[in-house]
């Protein structure tokens, strides 16, 4: 017999039945010093203790969930390829991509960067930022503005295999939201 999700034995449900079922007033048996103390409860009270027990429980699994989550936004994903690659686990790694004007950014170089001193001494910054989409298009923008691009509009993508080349380099492929696959280097996911 089960109650709630928990095994007893039949004689165990009779015993719990018949003082349930008892209305003589007895008073139940002493327990000897030393032994361990029988509770007896009814099985309404047991369902709702083994209730509370398991709502407890998903609720830690939630939260270690929501907590697991974060932790894999927020890594570093270089160093957590290289991790995974060693270790040769698989832990169904999700990453985000950027987009721009709705096609995924894969890659960005440096293509200006100058920091002087004008003639007044005063120190500026000119850099631009090169942008590679993934139809091998590349577009040009201030820093500053590249820095607004990568954050604003990101997808999800599932991590299918990575690869680690001999300057332990990883390169992701993965397949984003929007249906496509994409091979990344784990410097360019979020």
């Amino acid at each position: 017999m089960l109650i709630g999700r928990m095994p007893i034995n039949q004689e165990l449900y009779n015993m719990v039945k018949k003082i349930e079922d008892d209305t003589s007033g007895a008073v139940p048996p002493k327990v000897e010093e030393g032994k361990e103390k029988v509770v007896m409860i009814t099985e309404k009270k047991l369902a709702e203790i083994l209730k509370n027990v398991e709502a407890g429980f998903a609720s830690q699994i939630e939260e270690l969930k929501k907590d697991n989550r974060i932790l894999y936004e927020a890594a570093d994903k270089t160093l957590l390829g290289k991790v995974l690659n060693k270790d040769k686990k698989s832990m169904g790694m999700s990453v985000m991509l950027s987009t721009l004007d709705g096609k995924v950014i894969v890659g960005w170089r440096t293509v200006v960067d100058i920091v002087e001193k004008n003639a007044n001494g005063v120190w500026q910054e000119k850099q631009v930022m090169e942008i590679k989409l993934e139809d091998d298009k590349t577009v040009e923008h201030p820093y500053n503005k590249f820095t607004d691009i990568i954050a604003a509009n990101r997808i999800n993508a599932k991590v299918l295999s990575r690869s680690v080349d001999e300057d332990e380099n990883v390169t992701y492929k993965v397949k984003a939201d929007n249906g496509k696959e994409y091979s990344i280097s784990a410097t360019f996911v979020n």
